[in-house]
């Protein structure tokens, strides 16, 4: 990944993995500032975005059209594949 990469991770994406807490319904509201919309994603990570992120006019994501090839709009929380729960309380699943 190059510089410019990993400067857009850090300002765009929140990543969780394996071994990390999967964020509340709170917590998740309050990084991407709005209504949390789920999106299935290749590979079987999913992220976590603003539902009304096209009508808020948001930015589109350059992390998740980069690395996954989805056009996303706003900040995203990404749970990778391996650190999905599938019994958390929140049901990111």
């Amino acid at each position: 990944m190059n510089a410019q990469a990993l400067l857009y991770r850090n300002k765009w994406v929140q990543v969780i993995r394996k071994g990390q807490a999967q964020p509340t319904l709170a917590e998740a509201q309050a990084y991407i500032g709005g209504y949390v919309e789920r999106v299935e994603l290749p590979r079987g990570d999913l992220a976590l975005v603003d539902e009304e992120g096209l009508l808020k006019d948001l930015e589109p994501n350059p992390v998740t059209f980069e690395e996954y090839g989805v056009f996303l709009c706003g900040k995203a929380i990404i749970i990778e594949s391996d650190a999905r729960n599938r019994k958390s309380a929140e049901g990111w699943g």
